[in-house]
């Protein structure tokens, strides 16, 4: 059997920075190893099947690895039975030293605006890539919940926040790099401004239970009130 010194699986809300981060921890590992772009839950993974996927130099199915990472985008994590994320896990995976999993949060806010943004201009209304918009604060409080500590669903967790980094471009949005630019920092954390006179948008934020979250995992309200108003 091959042996995977570290397996991470990486959850996160489309929009929400996802690829940024993934690229961030895929360079901190030595090879052998591959990343695997959001992948379905309990299925067989194969590798390849993502035009995102990342394989780098000496990695075969016969060879021990350094690092396996999962993506999964848009799951509901307090519903996960995460000893069977992956059907063929003897195959692709082996033994393992590490399991982790990784919460990634994003503001609201702007990740909202993002996914509204994304839906008009590259998704149709019945897209199933994207999460009907009035789920969104939905979804996003359980994450909340979970990055937090108030709901312990997730076994081996670490949250990554998406507000902590900077941006380039790369997996088909807004990218984290830890080299960024202020400006591109400033970009990021105001798209939320593009439609904060939408009436659908403001809706979103007429959630005390959302606002309370916020404030506890990004310590400020800051410009974002007047969405409060």
């Amino acid at each position: 059997m091959i042996n995977t010194s570290n397996h991470i699986s990486f959850f996160g809300l489309m929009r929400s920075g996802n690829h940024a981060i993934l690229h961030f921890i895929y360079r901190q590992y030595n090879k052998p190893k591959a990343f695997l772009n959001n992948r379905d839950l309990y299925g067989n993974v194969k590798i390849g099947k993502s035009k995102w996927d990342v394989v780098s130099k000496g990695y075969n199915k016969k060879t021990n690895r350094e690092l396996m990472l999962i993506s999964y985008e848009d799951k509901d994590i307090s519903l996960i039975d995460y000893d069977r994320i992956v059907a063929n896990r003897e195959s692709l995976i082996g033994r393992t030293e590490h399991n982790i999993n990784i919460l990634c949060i994003r503001d609201p806010f702007n990740t909202f605006a993002s996914r509204m943004t994304y839906k008009w201009t590259n998704g149709s209304i019945d897209s199933p890539k994207i999460v009907n918009l009035e789920m969104m604060p939905t979804m996003w409080k359980v994450y909340a919940k979970e990055c937090l500590g108030i709901t312990n669903n997730v076994p081996n967790k670490i949250v990554a926040n998406f507000n902590w980094r900077l941006v380039t471009k790369e997996g088909g949005g807004s990218s984290w790099n830890e080299k960024g630019k202020n400006s591109s920092r400033r970009r990021l954390l105001r798209r939320w401004k593009h439609l904060k006179n939408d009436s659908l948008f403001r809706s979103f934020f007429k959630d005390d239970e959302l606002w309370d979250l916020y404030e506890k995992l990004f310590d400020k309200i800051g410009e974002v009130k007047e969405l409060r108003e």
